[in-house]
């Protein structure tokens, strides 16, 4: 070593008998101090060769690190150095990188790497001072001796003369508070009336645990013994805190470490405090807003509201570089004074009295919701930092000057409840038109895109508006409530739909009905808006169906009794009732008898369990998984894929309406269950992959004397022909029967029907299949056997048997004559004229069906008028 200029050390070594100790040593890393160094002052003052052996062997056992440190292992892992490293006499160094240069302590490192037998050798220009016994010692020694009397003053000097008491203290300099101006003189803050404020910022120069200056940068900042947060920021090869420039870093005192700063924190004005507190942005956006000299005024206090670069990064692309650009002229000073109040306002005051007028005019929330502070829907990150006219609180996002509802929800992007709410007309109740202040939970773009796929499209298309108005209304609230407020309530009621529960979820995050909201207290000219991740469907829920198959039990309209029982043939029942979503087209009953009558059975035949598969492969064509799919989807899709695999074409039938498939129209479209949407139709879809069963003779006749339609289930006022077998009827138009006429009637059907009516006003399929009336205020049935008449009887809901009221013969005229008949069954050979017996009854609404008993003699029957009290062969419901 002294070859290497470390000459006056290795004779220093062998004055203080440390040679050996070092040679001796498994490993061993030597700090060694040059010539010079050795030479020069000491930090003290004092100089190395007036320091008595004891000291000097004291000063030199602690340049020996217990370790062997070549250049690279200095550089820690991270390259930020290795922190504190042991001594050879269990005392500790910091050995930290800053920028690019190595620190041994406070000290700038040279890390030559002469090696030795047992380690390295690194270069020191000075000489390193031992660690004090503690922080009050250090300060003292070091030269920091006002802020030492300033702490022995304020009683807090004999906390940091604990040696087992670990702490960071920022030291401001001698020189950095004998320069204190204005207000803030040093003999002003040393003033007895001065004592809280003092020891406020006192606090503020220090914190818990030990901070040194790379653990310091590498943490961003450390919560000061005060509170408010101290920032460590890189400069060059050194750093600064909270704004002030460390001069002297790591500096070991006991069990803590010192940094000496050139200035007492919390002395700046607003103004000059933001950079220093990480806020380049808005030191940037005061003086782009003009706005440096206001807020600098030490006689004017004001508490600013800060964003953080963060923040200001996360405006939309542009939005900041044109706030700046435009200046004063600009919407800039309005934007930053709205982040500012008037006062000295620490946390605690502001959040006392809640509300808050800013320098711009419109009002801050400011409330404590678990443990977070927000000012409106900003985090308060960093509280209370001082400055000398007032506070800086750092907070997550730039705060928007408040409008009304409407446009606030515009501004924010919150397209999809803008259009909901202009869809039900409601505006009003948002555009600050109305006196009434208001609170809106209003779902995000994400929330309104995780409903079930299509359903928002239904709700929006014009068909839906109770159902959308109740939505929309159940996020609305006639009264302004911010996040505390409800928290403290626990519930609030909107204008619509059941109540909203308001909790406190984990990491202090508000609930609507176990909803996050993600934005809290977004304040408004006429109200508050919290912005929400999902959307509220309890009111809207309550309006529809649970599932599509509790909505088809319950349809609203007449003439839909056969699906009940299809849907439970098939067990589309269950299905339809599971989650879904579901777009379900349902046929009515004549559909099914159209169906029916095309396959030369009686619909009761379709509903045997031979028939089962056949009916399932049916009605699985009428299902479409995955997705409400309303009118105006259908159509824009143009075909859809079904339940069971085969793809359904949708067409405009020309007048404003769907036909789906080949020929089946929409009745009426659109109905919504919570799990779907249905749309009734006017034929039964049959896809190629339905194939019929192959019934054996025994299967056929089996079939026969069915007990007819009051087992299907049909409802409403529909006509129908039956057989006279019970089973190959067809549906038969009537032409000219009025609830007076006495005219003729024209039947297609062929022999041996049996026709049902009500007649009243008629109105036809285009394909002339089949009749319905509009207002039945008789019943009509056309009989071909004369006996049958007298057996026939009208049941009235209380479970009365009317006798026909009148029976009289009418000329039948088929639609192609025909000379073919057949004896056997009673059927009246086919001719131009024939005569066919009626019967007819009033019908009201308490008549249920039409009950035909089997005659006992033709002619007796028609003769004495006598009925049988056998038991029914078949009924009809109506």
């Amino acid at each position: 070593m002294a070859n290497a200029g470390f000459g006056d050390l290795v004779q220093a070594l062998d004055a203080a008998g440390l040679t050996s100790t070092v040679e001796g040593a498994s490993a061993a890393t030597v700090l060694a101090p040059t010539d010079a160094a050795l030479a020069a002052p000491l930090a003290d003052g004092s100089l190395f060769g007036s320091l008595t052996p004891a000291e000097q062997a004291d000063v030199l056992t602690y340049h020996v690190l217990a370790a062997s440190l070549g250049t690279a292992a200095l550089q820690g892992a991270t390259g930020t150095g290795l922190g504190e490293v042991d001594t050879l006499d269990g005392r500790q160094v910091f050995i930290e990188r800053l920028g690019t240069q190595l620190y041994a302590n406070d000290l700038p490192l040279e890390p030559v790497g002469i090696k030795t037998q047992n380690g390295f050798v690194h270069r020191l220009d000075s000489v390193l001072l031992p660690p004090a016994d503690d922080l009050i010692a250090t300060l003292n020694e070091r030269g920091y001796t006002i802020f030492a009397a300033v702490l022995a003053n304020l009683g807090v000097a004999a906390v940091l003369q604990d040696p087992t008491a670990e702490y960071t203290l920022l030291a401001p300099s001698d020189a950095a508070l004998l320069s204190l101006v204005g207000t803030q003189t040093l003999d002003e803050l040393l003033a007895p009336e001065n004592a809280e404020q003092l020891l406020e910022l006192v606090l503020y120069h220090s914190a818990p645990g030990k901070a040194s200056a790379a653990a310091g940068l590498e943490a961003g900042s450390v919560a000061s013994s005060q509170g408010p947060a101290l920032f460590f920021r890189p400069e060059g090869n050194g750093l600064r805190v909270s704004g002030a420039l460390v001069e002297t870093i790591n500096v070991p005192g006991g069990k803590g470490v010192l940094h000496g700063i050139d200035r007492l924190l919390g002395t700046d004005t607003v103004a000059g405090s933001v950079s220093g507190y990480d806020l380049d942005l808005a030191s940037v956006a005061i003086s782009a807003a003009d706005l440096s000299a206001a807020l600098s005024d030490l006689n004017a206090k004001a508490t600013l509201f800060a964003p953080t670069d963060g923040a200001f990064e996360a405006l939309p692309s542009g939005q900041l570089d044109l706030l700046i650009a435009n200046g004063p002229a600009g919407d800039l000073p309005g934007l930053l004074t709205y982040h500012a109040v008037a006062g000295k306002l620490d946390s605690q005051a502001l959040l006392v009295a809640g509300q808050q007028a800013s320098l711009q005019g419109g009002d801050l929330i400011v409330e404590q919701i678990g443990a977070t502070t927000y000012v409106n829907d900003a985090k308060v990150v960093d509280a209370d930092l001082p400055a000398s006219s007032g506070y800086v609180h750092r907070i997550d996002r730039v705060l928007s000057v408040p409008t009304d509802i409407y446009s606030t929800l515009e501004a924010r992007g919150l397209d999809t409840l803008v259009a909901a709410i202009d869809a039900t007309g409601a505006k009003a109740l948002f555009d600050g038109s109305q006196a009434t202040a208001r609170t809106v939970f209003a779902p995000t773009e994400a929330a309104f895109e995780a409903l079930p796929p299509g359903l928002l499209n239904c709700l929006l298309d014009g068909s839906q508006a109770a159902n959308l108005q109740t939505l929309v209304l159940n996020h609305v609230a006639n009264s302004k409530q911010t996040a505390a407020g409800a928290l403290g309530a626990g519930s609030l009621t909107p204008v619509a739909g059941p109540a909203i529960d308001v909790t406190l979820g984990a990491g202090d995050v508000v609930l609507v009905n176990g909803v996050a909201i993600s934005s809290v207290n977004v304040a408004c000219t006429n109200g508050v808006v919290h912005v929400i991740d999902a959307v509220i469907l309890d009111g809207y829920q309550q309006l529809v169906p649970d599932n599509v198959t509790e909505l088809v039990q319950g349809l609203p309209v007449s003439g839909y009794g056969a699906i009940k029982g299809v849907l439970e043939q098939t067990g589309l029942d269950v299905t339809l009732a599971t989650p879904g979503p579901f777009t379900f087209f349902a046929p009515d009953d004549i559909a099914y008898i159209d169906l029916a009558t095309d396959l030369g059975l009686m619909f009761t035949d379709l509903q045997e369990p031979a028939y089962d598969d056949y009916m399932t492969e049916v009605m699985k064509y009428h299902v479409v998984v995955g997705e409400f799919l309303c009118a105006a989807d259908l159509l824009a899709a143009g075909s859809v894929t079904t339940l069971g695999g085969e793809v359904l074409n949708i067409t405009d039938n020309g007048v404003g309406g769907l036909t789906i498939g080949t020929e089946a129209g929409v009745v009426v479209a659109n109905l919504l269950a919570s799990n779907g949407v249905v749309h009734l139709i006017d034929r039964v879809l049959v896809p190629s992959t339905a194939v019929l069963p192959q019934l054996t003779v025994a299967d056929q006749e089996e079939g026969a004397g069915s007990t007819g339609a009051d087992e299907a289930g049909f409802s409403g006022a529909a006509m129908m022909a039956l057989g006279s077998s019970g089973r190959a009827g067809m549906v038969t138009p009537l032409v000219g029967i009025g609830a007076s006429s006495t005219a003729r009637a024209i039947a297609d059907g062929g022999s041996g029907s049996l026709a049902l009516a009500a007649a009243s006003q008629w109105r036809g399929r285009n394909d002339g299949a089949s009749l319905l009336a509009d207002g039945p205020t008789a019943a009509l049935v056309l009989i071909d056997e004369p006996a049958q008449v007298m057996g026939a009887r009208l049941i009235l809901a209380s479970g009365e048997a009317l006798e026909p009221a009148m029976v009289f013969v009418l000329e039948w005229t088929p639609s192609t004559p025909s000379t073919s008949g057949d004896s056997t069954t009673g059927s009246i050979p086919q001719s131009p004229s024939i005569d066919r017996w009626c019967a007819v009854w009033p019908l009201t609404q308490d008549a249920t069906r039409l009950l035909f008993l089997p005659p006992t003699d033709a002619a007796d029957g028609l003769e004495t008028g006598a009925t049988s009290a056998a038991p029914e062969v078949f009924a009809i419901s109506f």
